[in-house]
């Protein structure tokens, strides 16, 4: 099989792709437990999304990933990417990232560099999210986000504004949206 299209709501364990192939994912959001590997073909779901579950607490990815929606909201859960892995958000996407107070998302890799490409329009919610050896096609604003000791660009690590503290409008952020991160100083 070189493609293969889902169109219903699926839950997969992992996924591998070999040989070249294509998993084309249109109008829905497919669910993945554990790793994710495209190193052989590519995922490509402009219309639809993936959701990182990471059930066991850890999830490997790596190769290419294009995706309307790239979610993972799973507290406390380490994604680790291969060198050279590219995850593209389309234009109008959504990009969810959270952890919690003291149980981060971490998106970790041992070697620089992974790409993650939110293109124009993306919807972003990014906070709780500790991020290693990371670069970004576009700012990203990581509320209460943890910079794992460098080599990420275009990563912003924002702290919520104390208590009393006054908080401008500044507009500009990649979203230009009222709940968006980087427009706010």
């Amino acid at each position: 099989i070189t493609k293969i299209m889902l169109s219903y709501a699926l839950t997969f364990i992992m996924i591998e792709l070999v040989n070249s192939s294509t998993m084309v994912i249109d109008g829905i959001v497919v669910t993945v437990c554990g790793d994710v590997d495209t190193a052989a073909g590519k995922i490509e779901a402009t219309s639809g999304g993936l959701d990182l579950l990471a059930a066991d607490g850890v999830a490997k990815v790596s190769g290419q990933i294009s995706a309307g929606a790239l979610i993972c909201t799973n507290a406390g859960t380490r994604v680790e990417f291969a060198a050279g892995t590219t995850l593209t958000v389309a234009d109008n996407g959504t990009l969810r990232l959270a952890g919690a107070d003291g149980q981060p998302l971490t998106l970790w890799s041992d070697e620089p560099s992974w790409t993650i490409s939110p293109l124009a329009e993306v919807d972003m919610d990014v906070h709780h999210v500790a991020v290693s050896n990371s670069s970004a096609t576009v700012a990203i604003g990581n509320m209460s986000g943890i910079d794992l000791g460098g080599n990420n660009a275009n990563w912003k690590f924002l702290k919520p504004a104390r208590e009393g503290c006054l908080v401008y409008w500044r507009g500009g952020g990649t979203d230009g949206g009222w709940g968006g991160a980087l427009n706010w100083e």
